[in-house]
């Protein structure tokens, strides 16, 4: 006979949230990657490369992922920057 407390628990890594921030950052990312390689527009590519890493980074701060949260805040401040220098050069 199977105990009540032995069945499957959730988990903030199984919530369908993470998925999704992680499914839209992962878009994200390779739009921008297919952008940068057609030599669409730079701009765009930097646009898209900062929201996939910022939704990657929502992700793995909600699930408390250190490496990956510090991956990806990082991107978006190195990202972010050349988003300034866009308009500033």
């Amino acid at each position: 006979m199977e105990n009540a407390n032995t069945s499957k628990k959730f988990t903030i890594s199984s919530s369908p949230m993470i998925s999704i921030l992680g499914w839209v950052g992962t878009t994200s990312i390779i739009l921008a990657t297919v952008v940068r390689a057609a030599g669409v527009s730079n701009f765009m590519d930097l646009v898209l490369t900062c929201i996939g890493c910022g939704f990657w980074g929502i992700a793995a701060h909600i699930t408390q992922n250190k490496a990956l949260l510090t991956v990806n805040v990082f991107s978006v401040l190195i990202v972010g920057a050349g988003i300034i220098r866009h308009f500033f050069t």
